[in-house]
């Protein structure tokens, strides 16, 4: 790293250029090093306030004694559970002890959280470790609905699952705009932009530019819009290109593996392996769109998927319209939706998979507490069970925390009360915690509707060839996640299943109501056992 760094710091005066970093570091000089600049500054920004404060990093914290000089006129907020920004430098510890770092400043302490409701803060807080010594607000709206956890069988279905509960929350009076999906990081977008594409949903990803805007897309959509051949045609050539690009960036040796220790060699290298891979993050995006318009249009010609694609990237990135928002956890601090859909918490993504250290991990904490506390009225949280990295299907685990925040869930349902102080909540999880394991909670309930899953797809694959016809046919998707969800046991409960129809209730009722008999009692612990898993 301090190799390529080396590198990095004689290309940029090599060309003349600054960074950001840069740009504090030069401002602190000047103000330290030139009494009259700094003198001229100081008169220009008489009172300085920060906001964020508990990201502030050393360099930061060294340009604003500067610019403050001997004056006291500075103001900060923040929150220490909310520190988030550890791998750029900050230190919350600047936050936690302003006080004693700024004698004679006066602390006014933000007691009370007027955004979410108690039992999102209830859950969000429960995210941040059982241990009553943290510091939480008190929530001043009571009565909302828990939170909720389900896990799916794999990213697909996560992503239809987020579209279905992202309509069933648009209405009239609830536009687009108020609700968002929140993922871990950029690369989790790709399954939800494909479903909420497909059901027509618009939405922007925060922080994204459009693939339009980029010169290579101009110029590949360019040689596409001259082609008259059916669409699958031109993404099937296109995507034996993605393959040798794939191949060629494999074979690029990486700048530290050269003998040409020259700088100019070092920094060529360096691009030509960046702009391959940039053409060919962008031409897998293009296979990946124009696969998606063939699944609804499968005669879909090349010149009228330009014309297409030119209209869906609009729509899905234009700011200002009433649309769903997708962003990061990081991007989403200090924003907030009446609904908010947290995909994607699996170990790996949360926590992320190179934060090792207690320190790091207690940052992934907060960084979940944020993203969880986005929400004013409903949250959803999901996971996958399976996901597909480049063209290998990973099977995955639930975040390490997802017990946590279940048993939290399973406590506020259990109450009959409003609830008026999470930390009373947060203090019975814990006590609980001790009498049940953690994986009997929301965890089991979702490996249940993950195995229940599995099971169904496996006897519908069976009776469609018995029957020499498609799965679908047997039973659709539609219903095949209503029985995962709903776990029907008795007949009653059955025909109360809207997805479910008439025909194949008949037809298979009783078949599917003992393939989920026989999965709730595989699952149930013994001390749990009741008299229907007995008989069964």
């Amino acid at each position: 790293v301090a190799d390529f760094y080396d590198r990095y710091e004689r290309e940029k005066r090599k060309r003349a250029l600054v960074d950001f970093d840069d740009l504090l570091i030069q401002a602190a000089d000047a103000m330290e090093n030139d009494p009259s600049f700094a003198a001229a500054q100081r008169w220009r920004f008489r009172h300085l306030f920060v906001d964020e404060y508990q990201d502030l990093n050393p360099l930061q914290e060294r340009l604003l004694r500067a610019w403050l000089g001997d004056r006291k006129d500075l103001a900060v907020v923040g929150d220490p559970n909310q520190a988030i920004y550890g791998w750029n430098g900050a230190d919350a510890s600047y936050l936690t002890n302003f006080a004693a770092q700024h004698p004679g400043s006066e602390v006014i302490r933000l007691e009370h959280s007027y955004r979410s409701t108690a039992e999102i803060l209830t859950v969000a807080a429960s995210s941040l470790g059982l241990e009553l010594g943290v510091s939480l607000p008190a929530p001043t709206r009571t009565g909302g609905a828990a939170p909720s956890i389900k896990g799916y069988a794999n990213e697909l279905d996560e992503a239809a699952a987020i579209v279905r509960a992202i309509h069933d929350n648009h209405g009239p009076s609830k536009p687009w705009s108020a609700q968002a999906i929140l993922i871990r990081t950029n690369a989790q977008s790709a399954p939800i932009e494909a479903a909420m594409r497909r059901s027509a949903i618009p939405y922007r990803v925060r922080g994204a530019t459009s693939l339009l805007d980029d010169p290579y897309t101009k110029n590949l959509l360019k040689q596409l819009d001259r082609l008259n051949e059916p669409l699958a045609t031109t993404i099937s050539d296109l995507d034996v290109r993605v393959g040798e690009m794939r191949a060629e960036l494999a074979a690029v040796k990486a700048p530290g593996e050269t003998d040409d220790n020259d700088t100019k060699s070092d920094a060529g290298a360096v691009d030509d392996t960046s702009s391959l891979g940039h053409r060919l993050a962008i031409s897998e995006q293009i296979v990946a769109l124009g696969r998606d318009l063939l699944v609804t249009d499968p005669t879909a010609r090349t010149s009228g998927f330009v014309g297409w694609l030119k209209t869906t990237l609009n729509d899905g990135h234009q700011v200002g319209r009433d649309c769903v928002t997708i962003s990061t956890f990081h991007a989403a601090k200090g924003l907030e939706w009446e609904v908010v859909h947290v995909a994607g918490l699996e170990a790996g993504y949360v926590p992320i998979t190179h934060a090792r250290s207690p320190e790091a991990k207690l940052e992934e904490r907060r960084l979940l507490y944020v993203a969880l506390t986005r929400a004013a009225d409903v949250l959803s949280c999901t996971w996958a069970a399976q996901r597909t990295f480049a063209s290998q299907t990973v099977s995955r685990k639930p975040s390490p925390w997802l017990a946590q925040l279940g048993s939290t869930i399973s406590e506020l349902e259990d109450s009959t009360k409003l609830i008026s102080n999470p930390k009373e909540v947060l203090a019975q999880v814990r006590n609980s915690l001790h009498d049940r394991p953690r994986s009997s909670l929301a965890v089991r309930d979702i490996e249940l509707e993950r195995k229940l899953r599995v099971v169904l797809r496996e006897w519908r694959a069976r009776e469609a060839f018995r029957r020499n016809t498609v799965a679908t046919v047997v039973l659709s998707d539609l219903a095949l996640d209503g029985l995962a969800r709903h776990r029907p046991t008795t007949t009653g409960e059955l025909e109360s299943l809207a997805e479910l129809g008439w025909a194949t209730r008949e037809q298979y009722g009783a078949l599917l109501l003992s393939l989920i008999a026989s999965q709730l009692c595989d699952d149930k612990p013994s001390d749990l056992e009741d008299d229907r898993c007995a008989s069964s």
